[in-house]
């Protein structure tokens, strides 16, 4: 009797558990449905980026409260301190000249709310069940989204900290009264750049603008006058083979014994250890410039492609193609500093041949047959110098072939942007600092090819539009900017044929002919939808040494803030048709004026930072 009752009690109590798990799970279920339900639209809850709470809110919401915060930052900067000395460096280089107002930091909202999206989203059950429960009580973070020019941001620094380094300095060879001698080493101070852009890093992911202090450090010269004793006979043996006779494509370059003297060095040799030992040799730096400058000019012979134009709707070669003969630098050096080791006065220089890609052999077999897409823009009311260079550009462009299946890219079809390529220079703000940059009017040339593209129906691979609006590039969607080397504009030539770019200049407007075959693509284009208006907040002053106290130059005007879409698509002869919604974003932008002061003040952030003078030494 009783066994029988201890085995219906075991049944009871395994259909109660039974039951006991079915209910629970069906509760979990039940509240991870609804918890689906819920937020099936929606970020899930305690998800933050940058300080915000995204948690509850959609896509777009996320997006424009994230915006909001960078446009604080777009404004304020963030402030690099050395003792008493700030540098505010914004997220956006400001200029008078709208092509040269390019972004040091580019935040990605869009990618950043695609990162909190996805947090709870995993598409495993129970691993988004778990996380259900966790998130009641725990926060997820996600970092924000950017790209940054850690290069320039610090080079920018160096440039307005100039002068308050103290580098080591090595142990060296000195000629003097005809004969070497070492000169001692010393200790010296340097500023700690690679821990200030680890902290400038960690404010950008967390969207923060706590202000930041850098750091000295102590830098120990690298070669003692100790280690280097003895050398110094090596260096005149070096030197009694002056004067020495560089040889080059039937050039011959004189460097006479004076010149040579200081062109022969210490140099710290690291063996595969890292151990550091002390050298004799030619000067890379110096003796470099020689063969850049000097010698290269005279010598090469760069190759050139050919280039074609259109008349009577017949093509034609305009510019023969030729292969070319370029100084070798790196093996140029090498066989010079061989040279003078072996005590030879008579040194040939390495030269290489480099092909051209494009020949003129069948013009006829190119495909080339009639517009296929065209480009427009007006620049009216444009300065002299942009004017100057946007014809600049478009001489650079005019007659380009793109191979079938080549991915165009405009800043490589460009080239050299500077002076030598018959560019002019226009003022640019960083730091404190005002310098001059060329390429203004060159977003011109970018917005055009893209309406080009765009009209062609060719897939645009890479492009980004101004930081804020610009009036040269109305309606507000349709420009593209670029800056060497980044940002580019690129497209890909997927219609199997070359494609050739005319360029026209009629008055105030460009244009960019794009000829080809046609493949009976049909590209359509809405007209661009602008919203999201944002009016810019007051001026802004930036306090520089370059002007007279007092004195202001204003180099940008506000401009409203904006967002802007348009929908592009591409009809194939197949019937296959590829659809996409190109995005615009415009940043509020406040007019930025230079102001003349006697001595640069620290700019107003944290108590504790702007109280702070002292500054760390790290060892």
């Amino acid at each position: 009797m009783s066994f029988w009752k201890e085995q219906k009690t075991r049944r009871s109590w395994l259909i109660a558990a039974i039951a006991v798990f079915l209910t629970t799970a069906g509760i979990a279920v039940f509240l991870y449905l609804s918890w689906q339900s819920y937020y099936r639209q929606k970020i899930y809850p305690n998800v933050t980026a940058g300080g915000l709470r995204l948690g509850g809110l959609g896509r777009e919401q996320a997006e424009k409260i994230l915006q909001e915060k960078i446009a604080v930052y777009y404004q304020n900067g963030l402030v690099f301190y050395y003792g008493e000395t700030a540098v505010v460096i914004r997220p956006a280089v400001a200029s008078a000249e709208s092509d040269l107002a390019y972004q040091l930091i580019d935040f990605q909202p869009e990618a950043t709310v695609a990162a909190a999206w996805q947090i709870g989203r995993s598409g495993r059950f129970w691993n988004d069940l778990a996380f259900l429960f966790l998130s009641l009580r725990r926060e997820s973070a996600v970092w924000i989204a950017y790209e940054a020019r850690d290069k320039e941001i610090e080079k920018i620094l160096r440039d307005n900290l100039a002068g308050r380094e103290e580098p080591a300095v090595d142990a060296a060879l000195v000629f003097e009264k005809n004969r070497y001698l070492i000169s001692p080493e010393k200790d010296g101070v340097v500023l700690d750049y690679e821990q200030t852009l680890a902290d400038f890093r960690n404010r950008l992911d967390h969207l923060s603008q706590e202000p930041i202090l850098i750091a000295a450090k102590r830098d120990q010269p690298r070669l003692t006058q100790a280690a280097c004793a003895g050398l110094e006979k090596e260096a005149e043996n070096m030197l009694a083979a002056a004067p020495i006779r560089l040889l080059a494509a039937d050039h011959q370059f004189t460097i006479a014994k004076k010149e040579l003297s200081g062109l022969i060095v210490l140099r710290p040799l690291a063996d595969r250890f890292g151990q550091i030992s002390p050298a004799i040799g030619l000067d890379p730096d110096n003796a470099g410039r020689i063969l850049r400058e000097r010698i290269s000019p005279q010598v090469n012979q760069e190759p050139v492609d050919a280039k074609f134009t259109v008349a009577d709707g017949k093509v034609s070669e305009f510019q023969q193609s030729h292969d070319g003969s370029v100084l070798d630098i790196d093996a140029s050096f090498s066989v010079w500093e061989k040279a003078l080791r072996a005590g030879t006065s008579s040194v040939p220089l390495a030269m290489r041949t480099v092909r051209s890609e494009i020949s003129a052999a069948d013009v006829n077999s190119l495909g080339i047959k009639e517009v296929i897409g065209i480009g427009h823009s007006n620049f009216s009311g444009s300065p002299a110098n942009r004017r100057h260079n946007i014809k600049t550009g478009a001489d650079a462009l005019h007659g380009l072939l793109i191979k079938p299946a080549e991915t165009f890219s405009l800043v490589a079809a460009l080239g050299e942007i500077d002076g030598a390529s018959g560019y002019l220079p226009e003022l640019v703000i960083k730091g404190n600092k005002t310098t001059p940059e060329f390429g203004g009017g060159l977003c011109q040339i970018g917005t055009t090819m893209f309406r080009a593209a765009l009209d062609t129906g060719l897939p645009i691979t890479e492009r980004r539009n101004h930081s804020y609006r610009v009036s040269y590039y109305e309606p507000a969607g349709t420009d593209a900017t670029i800056y060497s080397p980044k940002p580019d504009f690129r497209f890909e030539n997927d219609t199997g044929h070359y494609l050739l770019i005319q360029s026209r200049l009629e008055g105030n407007d460009l244009y960019f002919d794009i000829w080809g075959t046609p493949d009976g693509r049909i590209a359509t284009r809405t007209r661009p939808t602008i919203f999201n208006i944002v009016k810019p907040g007051p001026t802004v002053y930036i306090e520089t040494l370059d002007l007279k106290p007092g004195e202001k130059k204003c180099t940008e005007k506000a401009h409203n803030g904006a967002d802007a879409y348009f929908d592009y698509s591409v009809l194939y002869p197949d019937g296959t048709n590829k659809e996409e919604r190109i995005k615009s974003h415009y940043m509020p932008w406040r007019e930025v004026c230079l102001l003349g002061v006697e001595e640069l003040s620290a700019p107003a952030g944290p108590e504790e930072a702007s109280a702070s003078t002292s500054v760390p030494l790290l060892d």
